[in-house]
């Protein structure tokens, strides 16, 4: 575990507004459709419940909160158009589909996520049980490209981050192999030649990898909604393995 630090409410305001302002620069506002005022006014009242937050201790090397946007509000391919490493831009495979339930919500934020320096070895499956102890929980699909929209740091090296808060049915067989040979396969944002990508993976091909896992308790989330306005902590949807 790494050290951790005390952050007030004045400096968790600065990342998140540093966080909207990226958003709002790559105009996910016009890409939210018809509404994008509702999104401006949802990041505007996000941001006035994180400046009541109390000081609160983060680990050190992690994000200590994340704004994340649902496909319900923006699709993942445009999400994932928008993610660049190093002048080069997001693709997603086409057979990527996210089983996972998300919070039906339109805009929410989650703390303290670290990127999984800590597992870069075995199966993710393996990982997910000391997740849980440990009080964390895997990222979902959209959480991940959020992270890496926030962040193309977060790589850091690595060519794959595994998602282990997708639900398992999200997990498919190759096609190409035979059925006894048949391989585990996750959802995974890829550090590739030809520039960040939303792939499946299987893990044994890869031998650069991690686990990216936010490490609040799932019912510390913030969320807004678009036609109650409505912001509160919530029990987080998510399933694990």
């Amino acid at each position: 575990m790494s050290a951790k630090v005390l952050l007030d409410s004045s400096r968790l305001a600065k990342i998140f507004n540093r966080q909207a302002a990226k958003l709002i620069d790559n105009n996910f506002h016009y890409l939210a459709g018809d509404n994008d005022q509702e999104f401006l006014k949802g990041l505007e009242t996000l941001g006035s419940e994180i400046k009541k937050m109390e000081d609160r201790e983060f680990h050190r090397d992690a994000l200590p909160l994340l704004i994340v946007i649902p496909r319900r509000t923006i699709q993942l391919r445009y999400q994932v158009a928008k993610l660049k490493v190093d002048g080069r831009k997001g693709f997603m495979d086409a057979g990527v589909v996210d089983n996972t339930l998300p919070p039906s919500h339109d805009l929410y934020v989650i703390f303290d996520v670290e990127a999984g320096h800590g597992q870069k070895e075995g199966d993710p499956s393996d990982h997910a049980g000391s997740f849980n102890i440990r009080g964390r929980r895997g990222l979902s699909i959209e959480e991940g490209v959020a992270l890496a929209f926030q962040d193309e740091q977060v790589f850091d090296g690595r060519r794959y981050l595994y998602l282990l808060g997708a639900d398992e049915k999200i997990m498919r067989f190759r096609s190409n192999l035979t059925h006894k040979n048949k391989s585990r396969v996750y959802p995974a944002l890829m550090n590739s030649d030809n520039g960040p990508g939303l792939v499946y993976s299987n893990p044994k091909d890869n031998k650069h990898f991690s686990h990216s896992v936010p490490s609040r308790p799932a019912n510390e989330i913030i969320y807004y909604d678009f036609p109650k306005s409505i912001v509160m902590g919530i029990k987080s949807r998510h399933t694990t393995f």
